[in-house]
């Protein structure tokens, strides 16, 4: 197998690949959505490998991007265009930014308007927002003039902006702000849960989780409470169980290993307490969410 100095993730089942490469951080790349980015300065070449490490495209670009639906930004020389999984040129690129493809539509700047391309490369919505994000469950939020809202795939309001914050929908549910204060809207733009929570997440076990005065509070996908407050919540990452203690040992921001005077268990994406807060160690609780996870 060919050696690499670089690997990326695999994205759209390919991986960009790089032989050359050095990496620094610098503040010369800025997006105001994510802060200061790495920039990659190569001086070596980019190309693509499949699942079996197999070279599909040829290390020759001087920068790539990750595939998205079908299709990689690549810069040769003066160049940006974008490529299809064969390697074929699809189309030039003629913006500043771009942001991945997703349903059939990829973000790009210009100066400092933002609008969508499709996968031809066409201006299929126009440059005309201060901000705007990918598409998910059929609508992207965008912002204009500081108030972000939600948009369909021509480019029309669902709901006009409105919102200091607003996420992706998740379930068709999405967390939004205002006047300091989340709460939880579906796509009708229709109040689930009221703005009265400092923190508001969508896992993907159908719950919506709060912070309110510093402790979690859970809801269902129709706003009903299902939990009472809890001190502290490992949060439901990518299962349909949660760790929650309570008692004095701090602030709800903590290692958990450090914590004394607290009391553990653990709840459900329905909010029962499959294991009652009666464990001292918060690791035999871990122990006993990885059986069930496996049942």
């Amino acid at each position: 197998m060919k050696i690499y100095d670089h690997k990326r993730d695999f994205y759209d089942g390919l991986a960009a690949v790089n032989i050359g490469f050095k990496d620094v951080l610098t503040d010369k790349i800025y997006d105001p959505r994510e802060g200061y980015m790495r920039e990659t300065i190569s001086e070596g070449k980019w190309g693509f490998i499949d699942s079996s490490g197999i070279e599909v495209i040829p290390v020759m670009y001087d920068k790539a991007g990750n595939f998205s639906e079908g299709l990689a930004l690549v810069t040769l020389g003066k160049e940006q265009f974008f490529i299809d999984k064969k390697g074929q040129k699809a189309f030039d690129f003629l913006y500043d930014t771009f942001l991945n493809f997703s349903e059939g539509l990829g973000v790009v700047r210009k100066s400092v308007k933002y609008g969508y391309i499709n996968l031809k490369g066409q201006e299929v919505i126009p440059l005309i927002f201060d901000q705007a994000y990918e598409f998910r469950e059929g609508v992207a939020q965008v912002e204009k003039n500081r108030m972000r809202g939600y948009i369909n795939s021509s480019g029309e309001f669902e709901i006009t902006p409105q919102f200091e914050d607003a996420s992706h929908f998740v379930n068709g549910m999405a967390s939004v702000r205002k006047n300091g204060k989340f709460g939880c809207i579906n796509k009708k733009n229709e109040l689930i849960v009221p703005f009265i929570a400092d923190e508001l997440g969508l896992p993907n076990a159908g719950v919506i989780e709060t912070v309110q005065n510093d402790k979690y509070i859970y809801y269902n996908r129709f706003g009903r409470q299902i939990t009472p407050p809890y001190n502290y919540s490992s949060q439901f990452y990518n299962s349909n169980f949660s760790i929650v203690g309570n008692g004095d040992g701090g602030k709800r921001w903590w290692p958990a290993h450090k914590l004394k005077n607290v009391k553990w268990g653990l709840i459900d994406n329905r909010g029962v307490e499959v294991i009652p807060l009666n464990f001292e160690n918060y690791e035999d609780v871990v122990a006993e969410m990885r059986k069930l996870e496996q049942t």
